[in-house]
């Protein structure tokens, strides 16, 4: 099952290579990155472009700035493929096994929503 995350970016370039980072050594691999950067003016966008250039699991859409992040999030469900979404913040990261523990607990129960504690 793929798992298509989402990620709302405006100036972040100081935390969003981590955060991409920790998705790019998660142990499960079926799953998009979805970066829609809100018309940042510091380098965000070019570090975006940069991990997509390297991960064709990554994808990056810019917009003209609006600074409203569920704007961001409801763009990025309409541009998911995945069977799952999980929105990231670009200035968080997840363990390296999130996915894969929160696509077991669904399995286990069938659940159509499955948060992490």
């Amino acid at each position: 099952m793929k798992v298509s995350i989402l990620m709302a970016v405006y100036n972040a370039e100081k935390w969003v290579g981590k955060a991409i980072e920790s998705v790019i050594n998660q142990s499960y691999d079926n799953w998009e990155l979805i970066c829609m950067n809100d018309g940042s003016t510091d380098n965000s966008l070019e570090l975006l472009q940069d991990y997509a250039d390297k991960d064709s699991r990554i994808r990056v859409y810019s917009y003209k700035h609006c600074g409203i992040h569920a704007v961001y999030l409801n763009k990025g469900i309409l541009l998911a493929k995945g069977e799952f979404v999980y929105s990231l913040d670009s200035d968080d990261w997840i363990s390296s096994d999130l996915l894969l523990e929160l696509l077991k607990r669904q399995s286990e129960t069938g659940a159509d929503f499955v948060i992490s504690d």
